[in-house]
């Protein structure tokens, strides 16, 4: 039977530049001819995904760390943060000097002190306006599915997850790896996990966890690759998640992607 191809996005499908190796779109295509369906498994949300990924055909979507999930252009799965909640979790993040995007499906919020974190870098207003200002924000009528958040430091994000580490309606973790020189982590309902939206989405095309395969670099892919049949690791994911992982490939740059789907009898 083919096989269901679970791909995450930043530092798995994307290099260190948030570019698609030709190698890999070539793995792509190659899987697709011979019948493998292949679902992004990502932290971005459905906002956060470019037009250079959709239009490499995928067959279903799951964003925001599961809290969304899509096949064959339908949405089966939407998991929104309770309102109330998210209006609490704005408040201790301003109130602790945290950056924040709250992500929602048409449109995400970020708030000025994520804007002074990013520095010199190009505003997201500007790379895709479904990303809006805190002042665009409506409690109670925005529908929020995530949480990233941004911090100056380790240190300072750790502060954070002690504040919210007694709040059992959520999950909090800082990722390892740092983008330049920022710290960034999530905040998500707690059970919803990559791995808990591959669940629903083979459930709901009754096939069973046996025949799918799953790519990951970071913390938030560990579930994932623990769940489906077989977990591969890229070359620059976190030791966490190396130790865990069925298989190590090269980093995306290398042609990871490419040189595991050859080796796993994927193309």
């Amino acid at each position: 039977m083919n096989k269901f191809i679970f791909l995450d996005l930043d530092g798995t499908l994307l290099d260190d530049q948030k570019a698609i190796p030709l190698s890999a779109e070539k793995a792509i295509r190659l899987a697709q001819e011979k019948g493998h369906k292949l679902i992004v498994a990502t932290g971005r949300s459905h906002t956060g995904v470019i037009p250079e990924i959709r239009n490499l055909g995928f067959d279903g979507f799951i964003y925001s760390a599961g809290a969304v999930v899509e096949i064959e252009k339908k949405t089966i799965f939407k998991n929104k943060m309770d309102a109330d909640l998210v209006g609490k979790l704005i408040d201790v993040m301003d109130q602790n000097d945290i950056g924040y995007i709250l992500e929602g499906y048409h449109h995400s919020f970020y708030n000025q002190r994520f804007i002074d974190y990013l520095g010199s870098r190009k505003p997201l207003g500007d790379l895709n306006p479904a990303f809006q200002p805190m002042e665009s924000y409506e409690h109670g009528t925005s529908k929020i599915y995530k949480i990233a958040f941004f911090a100056s430091d380790l240190e300072h994000a750790k502060v954070l997850e002690t504040k919210l580490k007694d709040c059992s309606k959520i999950s909090v973790f800082t990722h390892q790896k740092v983008q330049g020189d920022l710290i960034n982590g999530e905040i998500t309902s707690t059970g919803v996990t990559k791995a808990s939206g591959i669940k629903l989405l083979m459930s709901h095309i009754a096939v069973p966890l046996e025949h799918t395969i799953s790519f990951g670099d970071s913390l938030n892919d560990i579930e994932m690759l623990s769940v489906t049949k077989t977990g591969v690791c890229m070359g620059n994911g976190v030791q966490d998640l190396k130790d865990i992982a069925d298989d190590i490939t090269e980093t995306p740059a290398n042609d990871g992607i490419y040189k595991a789907f050859v080796k796993h009898g994927l193309i």
